[in-house]
């Protein structure tokens, strides 16, 4: 007979970070509360992108091909296709989600990598996999007519092949103190 010690499935997690707060961003306390879940059910192995540290945006170098300039690309792209799970901290900024989330999807966007061209139109290359988004504009409600991060987001890892998104939403939290409380509520309820 066995120890009745259950081993715990392995699950390896990348973790984004693009919120320019580092101390007091909800994204990112709300990112930790999912990881904490995640690591309370499998046996996470953990990697952590934080975009406040640069992300080059694209260059004509880019472009040409130049290899120095495809470095960062491959660094941010291996560690997509490492991971079968991934949780992504996305406040809106103006509207829209930040300059260092753009540049890092404009990075790992590539054709013939990540995507390809598929009767003209871009088909995901990567497998898909749950991926937790929690957005936060401070004032902007998400799916309104105004948010164009969240519709974004969505056709932008659409095109790379993942579709399994899972969002947290928090907005409104200037208006609605509470709102960060029931996101924090809806995470503790989310089956994992």
């Amino acid at each position: 007979m066995g120890s009745g010690v259950l081993e715990r499935q392995e699950m390896k997690l990348l973790e984004i970070q693009s919120s320019a707060r580092t101390g007091s961003s909800i994204t990112r306390t709300l990112t930790r509360r999912i990881v904490t879940r995640l690591q309370e059910t499998y046996d996470v192995k953990h990697r952590k992108r934080d975009l406040v540290e640069t992300v080059p945006f694209i260059t004509e170098t880019w472009i040409d091909q130049d290899e120095s300039a495809h470095k960062t690309s491959r660094t941010l792209i291996s560690e997509l296709e490492w991971a079968e799970a991934v949780v992504v901290g996305l406040p809106i900024y103006n509207f829209s989600v930040p300059a260092s989330f753009k540049a890092w999807f404009d990075q790992v966007a590539v054709a013939g990598r990540t995507f390809q061209y598929k009767n003209g139109w871009p088909e995901g290359l990567l497998h898909d996999r749950p991926t937790w988004v929690v957005v936060a504009p401070d004032g902007v409600p998400v799916r309104s007519e105004v948010d164009f991060g969240t519709p974004w987001l969505s056709t932008a890892l659409n095109m790379l092949g993942i579709n399994d998104l899972r969002l947290v939403v928090a907005d409104k939290n200037l208006l609605d103190a509470n709102n960060v409380a029931c996101a924090e509520k809806h995470i503790d309820g989310m089956v994992i």
